[in-house]
């Protein structure tokens, strides 16, 4: 007797639908490690802005710096901070839907 390891139709999809789940998974990962690398760039620009004793500094805006006072660019690093912690949320609960989606695609047992 012999047992032969046949793929069906349904097979292939979850293990294409598993696939492409990891893929995604993959890269979530890196970008919520750019986030939080991002994420900690505020955090030390913001206290760095607090110890600041001048009245103007630069800040990062796009690609080009932009000359503001110590006030307003306090609360353009917070803004940001704020906008980048909220991604990176986003980003986290979209990896938690995606682990569980491949949790349950692991689960399903061929009959």
């Amino acid at each position: 007797m012999s047992t032969t390891n046949e793929v069906t139709w349904e097979d292939q999809q979850r293990i294409c639908a598993f696939s492409r789940m990891n893929a995604r998974h993959h890269e979530l990962n890196a970008e919520i490690k750019t986030k939080e690398k991002q994420i900690d760039d505020l955090d030390e620009a913001s206290t760095e802005l607090v110890v600041n004793d001048e009245d103007e500094t630069c800040v990062l805006v796009g690609e080009c710096f932009v000359k503001m006072d110590n006030d307003a660019a306090e609360g353009k690093v917070e803004k940001m901070l704020a906008e980048a912690r909220e991604g990176l949320e986003k980003l986290k609960t979209e990896r938690k839907v995606l682990r569980e989606g491949m949790d349950e695609l692991k689960q399903v047992r061929r009959r």
